[in-house]
């Protein structure tokens, strides 16, 4: 009778978000982005193409809600924008300017893996942009990185260490799930299914918001969850161009 090799047991709860190592929105392969801002930050593991609906896509630290978080850190440095490539597809300005905050530890850096593509650096003003023509400085699709330098940025960091550099250390094609779940505390299979039990309105642990309002491109959600997981089904917000809370609802933040 030959033994079972032994299974390490599972810990009895995870945090599921924990696999997007704190960044606001995490894509873990390519991601499209047609509205007007994020408030937050945002990691997309293959090609981002970011097609702002006024023209402008902004990344900023906070307007309404909550600015109590922190940026998560990519070699070192707190990062706004991950992503493995930039799409050409992508149209007007993407500005990454962690508006809301005089912190530097959340003035937020861009962060490309690709380091051969189409996107050339430049100085503008004191900051650093990047566009496919720079003989053309408003040439656009463009990306504002308002708080990296031209040329101190533009450069590649020669070790471990980002020192602001608007590339990663790593070049590997993981390399935005390596940086994003280094952290994680279940897989994406077992992620995923918690999600998938936290939604189902069966089971009791998530609660479902409803929409109180829908004029228009506005929509109004109903009441949210002090105490439970909040579950939104996201078609429910097509063609939102304005998302707001109902008045005296609780609202989202850091417990």
């Amino acid at each position: 009778m030959t033994a079972l090799p032994a299974v390490a047991a599972y810990p009895d709860s995870v945090n599921p978000f924990a696999i997007a190592g704190g960044f606001t929105v995490y894509a873990r392969e390519d991601a499209l982005l047609q509205n007007q801002e994020t408030e937050g930050s945002i990691a997309v593991g293959g090609t981002a193409t970011v097609q702002g609906s006024s023209g402008q896509y902004t990344i900023i630290h906070v307007s309404a809600g909550t600015g109590a978080y922190d940026l998560p850190s990519v070699d070192g440095d707190p990062t706004r924008f991950l992503v493995g490539q930039y799409s050409t597809d992508s149209t007007g300005i993407l500005a990454i300017t962690s508006a809301g905050t005089a912190d530097p530890a959340l003035f937020g850096d861009l962060k490309m893996v690709q380091r051969d593509g189409p996107w050339q650096p430049f100085a503008r003003a004191d900051w650093i942009r990047l566009n496919q023509n720079p003989s053309n400085p408003d040439q656009t699709p463009l990306i504002d990185a308002t708080h990296q330098q031209y040329p101190a940025s533009a450069a590649p960091p020669a070790g471990a260490t980002g020192g602001g550099s608007i590339y990663t250390a790593n070049t590997s094609s993981t390399a935005v799930a390596d940086y994003v779940e280094a952290g994680r505390q279940a897989s994406w299979d077992e992620a995923s299914a918690c999600f998938a039990d936290i939604a189902d309105p069966t089971g009791g642990i998530g609660y479902e918001v409803g929409v109180a309002e829908h004029v228009g491109d506005r929509i109004v959600l109903g009441p949210l969850s002090a105490d439970q997981p909040n579950v939104l089904d996201y078609s429910l917000l097509a063609g939102a161009t304005l998302i707001q809370f109902s008045a005296g609802s609780p609202t989202p933040g850091v417990t």
